[in-house]
């Protein structure tokens, strides 16, 4: 059972630099790949989507991790590859560890929000069960309050008859 739940966008970035990470490894210098991998093979690598993969790079892009390429003679298709940061990125499960960062955020946020409303909850249901309580045990009050009176009245009523007695 997953306790967290990741957003997608991390995994997929993750895969993304996997996949690229692997490819750079079986090349001759993997500080400097020539080996592109085009979105089309990533996604039958990974089973990922497509446009999934397309828009999920970019960042990968921007952050200098990746380097996309247009190729004239397939010009529908992208082409990826691993730089420097995006190996360190992935070796360091950046990605992943940045998306377990945010879920636990998430998860705060929500336990935030739960505690004074579960708290407020409790605190009516123990006024609520402190006044029922009070409630029923009254009666039991007023009946030895009753039985006590007239304890004092037949004690009294004694009294009376003794003293008329001795009279």
């Amino acid at each position: 059972m997953k306790l967290f739940n990741i957003d997608e966008s991390y995994i997929i970035r993750h895969k993304i630099l996997e996949e690229l990470f692997k490819s750079a490894q079986k090349e001759i210098d993997e500080q400097r790949p020539e080996n592109r991998l085009s979105l089309s093979d990533i996604n039958k690598l990974t089973k990922i989507d497509s446009r999934k993969l397309f828009i999920y790079h970019e960042l990968l892009h921007e952050e200098n991790e990746i380097h996309c390429e247009y190729d004239c003679a397939s010009p529908n298709e992208h082409f990826l590859l691993i730089e420097s940061k995006g190996r360190q990125s992935y070796i360091y499960e950046k990605y992943l560890k940045d998306g377990l960062a945010e879920a636990k955020k998430e998860l705060k946020d929500k336990i935030d929000i739960l505690t004074p409303l579960l708290s407020t909850l409790i605190a009516v249901a123990a006024l609520i069960i402190s006044i029922i309580s009070l409630n029923s045990t009254s009666p039991t009050n007023n009946e030895e309050n009753s039985k006590s009176n007239k304890s004092q009245k037949v004690m009294s009523t004694e009294t009376i008859n003794e003293k008329n007695a001795k009279k």
